[in-house]
């Protein structure tokens, strides 16, 4: 999840390839734990719990690079302003 969080936070890259580093990085882990998973009882819930965990995660991440995306332009466009006066 750390590495998902970071695709959005760290990574000097597009909205939009964050957002495609980020959902293949959830496609490949739940492709091998799906691989890897024991079928007993709980077995859906524990992929669902995955699945709403990385869900959270994306949500999170999308309205924090927005949050920091519109933060960073609003001062860009403070300082222009002040080096044009």
């Amino acid at each position: 999840m750390y590495a998902v969080f970071a695709c959005y936070t760290m990574l000097a890259v597009r909205e939009d390839h964050a957002l495609y580093g980020a959902v293949l990085l959830t496609v490949l882990h739940f492709i091998v734990r799906y691989a890897t998973l024991e079928f007993g009882s709980n077995w859906q819930r524990e992929l669902g719990s995955i699945v709403l965990i990385f869900v959270a995660t994306h949500v999170v991440g999308v309205f924090n690079r927005y949050l920091v995306e519109r933060a960073q332009r609003e001062t860009f466009m403070e300082t222009r302003q002040e080096l044009i006066s």
